[in-house]
């Protein structure tokens, strides 16, 4: 268990045991030296900021009982909250004396991390890394003593430790020179979970080295190059088909098309022989239904669920004259949705929607959270739940992701690919590499796939799911008992069943819940359904106005991907053209 050191009137310290209970982990808060218990563990696991730490020490005997605590053979503290006061300063050299001489403010926010290459660190996913701009408002760096024994830097700004790892006695204590901590339940303000790396990273890291499979996981991370927009040919703009399939042979590798579904009756069907291999290599799933200018950024929840049922239905098209098989997840175009396009897409049985975004167009200014950005997939708005996908060339954020336990989701367009395909090839690798035992697959899976778990001391383990389909598969060599909590469906169920097999469940405050047994190497699939509303809604056509737009859209779209993406001077007069259609 994780012990807090809490001050008189705590402030930061609640927001440890907030990081800390987001990875499943029971926290004991203590604003004094506990009457000591027979049968303890012999390992104490303590966390603090610098004021915590100072207010326990100054209570009765709190110097010597967290002396004597941290003379028990693999205990460790964390310690956080470090600002360039002489008190913080101080604070450090009671608890160890001879190691840190000075704190120091970082005044270049333009400087960045180096991420060291350190065997248990708890964070390999950033192993090598260099990023930035660092955290100005928080983050500081430590000037040590000279000859400070027993020190290992794990993260520097500017060439100076600012988190370390300081071995003494039988105790290793955890330092960082952040002066706060991640308030996840505060309001995310549009700013970048990457931007606040020193207030959370650092500490999940501890807690994952220290409690490993106690904490929430994902055991099967997977991943899926996602490429907007592409019709299936030959050549679309500057992919080629035939190229990226013979670069990428001998990799680890899937690439999803996000397919426009007004594009239905026009793939190549030589192309289209690609997209069946029973691999998931090459994959398509549906972005949009016309792909006009932010057609799921209304509310209006009946016309959503009519242009995702056109979408549909001209899948089911494409469907019955390529004979691919799509995947059942929206890719939200131009990176648009409204809170009432989530519930649409449930109501149609989509499996997930991924975007580039999670702030939907009608969230309220502090809807969305950081625990939400933490999350493997945005279920705050109901509906189907969204999944976050990140730029290539931002090797930080995949990194973060995979540290988080979320899938890999890549997106690119053809322009990608105008220097060939050494960009993606190393993208890829540095995935492969950062994950050995990531799987690539396509989106239905990855996102039907997704779910983390935990172990516990009886044994079982417990799954927090977030879809309305979950597959499930038993990684252990004993048959165990999987307790699943759901908490990306309703609780107005109708069933729910294991394999097509009615199960038990039942509804409580952290999701729905249910259970099954798996042998060991047993897989199948959970399905949460939904009731049906018995109402038959028949696809609304749009006026020709719409459909002349659509039409115009796509046309000029591909003038310019195929033709005018080539010439600067033609690109400009496409750029202008887009602008003139979302006018109309």
């Amino acid at each position: 268990m994780l012990s807090v050191l809490c001050s008189p009137h705590p402030g930061d310290e609640r927001r440890l045991e907030a990081l800390a209970q987001f990875l499943g982990l029971p926290v004991r808060p203590l604003s004094g030296p506990p009457n000591e218990e027979t049968g303890r563990e012999v390992a104490a696991h303590l966390a603090a900021t610098c004021e915590s730490l100072e207010a326990f020490q100054r209570q009765p005997a709190g110097r010597a009982w967290l002396s004597k605590r941290l003379a028990d053979k693999g205990s460790t503290l964390f310690l956080t909250g470090i600002d360039a006061t002489t008190d913080c300063v101080q604070t450090i050299a009671h608890l160890i004396p001879g190691i840190v001489e000075s704190v120091r403010p970082v005044r270049n926010h333009e400087t960045a991390y180096d991420i060291a290459r350190v065997p248990s660190s708890g964070m390999p996913q950033f192993a090598g890394l260099t990023f930035g701009s660092v955290d100005r408002e928080a983050d500081a760096v430590f000037a040590l003593h000279p000859g400070a024994g027993g020190v290992t830097e794990l993260i520097a700004i500017e060439g100076q430790p600012c988190y370390i790892r300081v071995e003494r006695g039988s105790a290793i204590h955890f330092l960082v020179a952040c002066s706060r901590v991640l308030d996840i339940d505060a309001p995310a303000e549009h700013v970048q979970l990457i931007e606040r790396f020193l207030r959370f990273v650092p500490f999940l890291a501890y807690l994952r080295l220290t409690f490993g499979t106690r904490c929430w996981h994902n055991e099967a991370p997977a991943a899926c190059f996602i490429v907007d927009d592409p019709l299936l040919r030959r050549r679309y703009g500057f992919l080629d088909f035939a190229d990226i399939e013979s670069h990428m042979a001998g990799s680890r590798f899937s690439m999803n098309i996000a397919f426009i579904p007004w594009n239905c009756r026009r793939s190549d069907l030589r192309v289209a022989e690609k997209f069946k291999r029973t691999d998931r290599r090459f994959s398509i799933s549906i972005h949009g239904c016309d792909h006009t200018e932010g057609e799921f950024g209304v509310t209006d929840e009946k016309w959503l669920r009519s242009q995702s049922r056109r979408a549909l239905s001209r899948m089911d098209v494409h469907q019955e004259l390529t004979g691919i098989r799509h995947n059942r997840v929206m890719v939200f175009p131009q990176g648009v949705f409204s809170k009432a396009s989530l519930k649409a897409l449930a109501e149609e049985r989509f499996v997930a929607a991924v975007n580039s975004t999670i702030y939907a167009v009608d969230a309220e200014p502090n809807e969305v959270t950081f625990r939400d950005l933490m999350e493997m997939a945005m279920v705050r708005f109901g509906g189907t739940p969204l999944f976050l996908r990140q730029y290539a060339e931002r090797r930080e954020k995949i990194a973060l992701d995979l540290f988080l336990g979320r899938p890999v989701l890549l997106v690119e367009h053809h322009g990608f690919f105008k220097r060939g395909y050494g960009d993606v090839q190393r993208c890829t690798a540095f995935i492969n590499e950062i994950a050995p035992d990531i799987t690539w697959t396509d989106l239905e899976e990855l996102c039907s796939s997704a779910y983390v778990v935990r172990e516990s001391p009886s044994e079982d383990l417990y799954v927090r799911a977030f879809g309305s389909v979950l597959r499930l598969k038993n990684r252990r060599d004993q048959r165990s008992r999987f307790m699943v909590s759901n908490v990306g469906v309703p609780t107005d169920l109708a069933s729910v069943t294991w394999n097509g097999r009615a199960i038990d469940f039942a509804e409580h405050v952290s999701g729905v819940r249910c259970e099954v047994v798996l042998d060991s190497g047993e897989q199948g699939v959970l399905c949460f359904h939904r009731p049906a509303d018995g109402v038959h809604r028949e696809a609304v056509t749009p006026p020709a106005r719409d459909r002349f737009k659509a039409f115009s859209r796509r046309l000029l779209c591909e003038i310019r991907d195929n033709y005018l993406d080539r010439s600067a001077t033609l690109s400009e007069f496409a750029r202008r053209g887009k602008s003139f259609l979302a006018r109309m």
